[in-house]
Order: structure tokens, then C-alpha cells, then sequence
């Protein structure tokens, strides 16, 4: 463990290395702003703090299996259904600070016309596979356990999804959903429980204000990423198959099977890269 001091006298402490991702932090507990002021301190660059993801690789690499805030930030409204982003919203000191004071007062921070922009983004990209959207409707209103079928958890946990399920949970995770009476719309942070609690993935915690530590990720260059997060999409993936795949079948004459064995091997397949 590598410990470094900054210059407000907070430490961050280095706990390890996720190929692929890049080095992790354990950053005090802080509000999210000043967090972000560590994080910069310490060379780790924006969104800084992990997304569900990238805390889960974390915990299966043996990293950590510590809870964190994440990057991942819900949107309601009332009367709708929760929205998640994976913009990292509030990963600003401009934004961060605002939130940090919306939840001193006991408050969710209001940004009015949010929800509508993030419901867009959700609509525009519905043809897509949840692993590669930004921006998602939670599937129901209120508190419900995920299972790694879900579109949230597919969204969420990404390549990740699988593994984790099978390794870090007994098979659901708790989701705490978001409500607000705000007709303007409210962005919050999304926080992720360690696996001895459950793993829980809540939504309406207010605590940015105050001191909550988290992961922090100094993450590799582009250049230097692995093939886990470069190449195709999965919606690339399961569009080009099922077209290949009838193709194919005609060329050497087996036509015939294509409406047979196309949907079973494609979806055989996007389980196998799911659980990569």
C-alpha cells in the first residue's frame, strides 16, 4: 500500500492495480468535492471516482471489496421512472460542490430540465444493448432486487455483469430506487454497497456532504487499454451476427436453417462475451 499526502494533508492510499483499468486509490472520507481535490492531487484525472463497473473489476481482481460512491448518477422526476446516466454529472467541482450543499439542507440537488435531456439520450439509444447505453429507465418504480438478466444490471455492470453475480452475490442485488416530489427534475450519486452488506446499489443516499470515503481510479491511457474495453460494441456484435450467421448459411447451401439456429447462436454468443 502506497500512501501519499497531499497537500490538505488528506491522504490517498494506493491499493493496487486492475490490468486494463489502471491503478486504484482509496481516497479519505470527504465530501465529494474536496475528494475531487485529492484526486487531482494524486495525478487520478476526471470522472475520478469509479463507475459500478469499474468498482466491480475491483473487487473481482482481489483489489478491494470496500464500498464506494460512483460516478453513475440517477435522475427523477415525479411521477416518472428513474433514469440512470453514466455521465459523470457531478464529477466537477462546479457540480460537486452544488451537491454537497443541496445535501447538507437535507436535499437532493435540483436541475430543472434534467430528467427530460437523460429520458431523450435513454430514447435515442433503445436500440442499443444495455452494456453499451449512457443513459437507461430504471425497469420499475420502488425498491426491487436485480438479477443479472436485468437491463440495470446489464447497464450498470457491463462485461462485469456475470462474473459478479456469480462470484460477489447470491444471486440478486438490492436496488433502493429514487422518488422526489421535484416537478423539475433531481440528479443524485449513485452508491455501491460491499458484498458483506449485500452489494446494494442505492440511489437516494445524501450523504455527499459528508465523509464517505471511495475508490479512486487513475485510469490507463487509451493507448494502453486492453481488448476488454476497446474493439466492438455488443450491439455491433449481435447486429453483424444476425446477419452473418443467415448469410453464411445460404452461401453453403443450408439456407433453410437460418430462422432455426441464428437467434440461439447469437444469443450463445453474447453470453459467452457477457461472461468474459
Amino acid at each position: 500500500m502506497t500512501e501519499v499526502q497531499t497537500e490538505q494533508g488528506v491522504q490517498a492510499r494506493k491499493i493496487g492495480n486492475v490490468e486494463g483499468l489502471g491503478d486504484i486509490y482509496r481516497i479519505d472520507a470527504l465530501p465529494l468535492d474536496r475528494q475531487i481535490t485529492v484526486c487531482e492531487a494524486v495525478g487520478i484525472g476526471h470522472p475520478y471516482l469509479p463507475d459500478v463497473s469499474e468498482a466491480a473489476r475491483i473487487r473481482l481482481a482481489g483489489v478491494s471489496d470496500n464500498w464506494t460512491r460512483t460516478s453513475i448518477v440517477p435522475v427523477a422526476v415525479k411521477g416518472a421512472r428513474t433514469m440512470l446516466t453514466k455521465s459523470p454529472l457531478l464529477m466537477n467541482l462546479i457540480m460537486a460542490g452544488l451537491a454537497v450543499k443541496a445535501h447538507r439542507r437535507g436535499e437532493y440537488l435540483e436541475i430543472p430540465g434534467i430528467y427530460d435531456v437523460v429520458r431523450q439520450i435513454a430514447e435515442q439509444e433503445s436500440g442499443k444493448e444495455p452494456e453499451d447505453r449512457t443513459a437507461l429507465a430504471v425497469s420499475q418504480e420502488g425498491d426491487f432486487n436485480l438479477t443479472p438478466e436485468s437491463e440495470v444490471a446489464r447497464f450498470l455492470f457491463e462485461r462485469a455483469n456475470s462474473a459478479y453475480f456469480g462470484n460477489k452475490t447470491n444471486g440478486t442485488i438490492p436496488f433502493f430506487n429514487l422518488s422526489t416530489d421535484s416537478m423539475g427534475g433531481v440528479a443524485n450519486y449513485l452508491w455501491f454497497s460491499n458484498p458483506q452488506d449485500g452489494s446494494g446499489l442505492n440511489c437516494r443516499y445524501r450523504y455527499l456532504g459528508g465523509d464517505d470515503d471511495a475508490f479512486g481510479v487513475r485510469r490507463v491511457s487509451s493507448g494502453e487499454a486492453s481488448a476488454e474495453n476497446s474493439g466492438y460494441s455488443l450491439t455491433e456484435i449481435a447486429r453483424a451476427h444476425s446477419t452473418t450467421i443467415p448469410a453464411v448459411l445460404k452461401d453453403i447451401g443450408l439456407g433453410a436453417l437460418g430462422e432455426l439456429v441464428t437467434r440461439p447462436l447469437a444469443k450463445g454468443l453474447m453470453e459467452k462475451l457477457r461472461g468474459q
